[in-house]
């Protein structure tokens, strides 16, 4: 199987869109997919509207989250 991926970010309206193409030897199968990104901020604000107290944001390393982090890791209490 070959897995091909396409994908754009949308600034406007904060998306991930794309499409993901199976290929196997026949015909080819294609999903187009929209993701929502969320930002930190955004990210915060609607876990501290739902009860949490303290949000915070490391990386895979344990050391504060910044833009260059590739992954996130949410400790949140409440």
């Amino acid at each position: 199987y070959d897995l091909w991926i396409s994908e754009s970010y949308d600034k406007a309206t904060k998306r991930l869109i794309g499409t993901w193409t199976l290929r196997n030897g026949s015909e080819p199968i294609t999903k187009e997919n929209s993701i929502r990104i969320y930002s930190n901020d955004e990210l915060k604000e609607l876990l501290i509207s739902n009860g949490f107290k303290s949000v915070r944001f490391f990386d895979p390393n344990n050391k504060s989250f910044t833009d260059n982090s590739k992954e996130t890791i949410i400790v949140a209490t409440k």
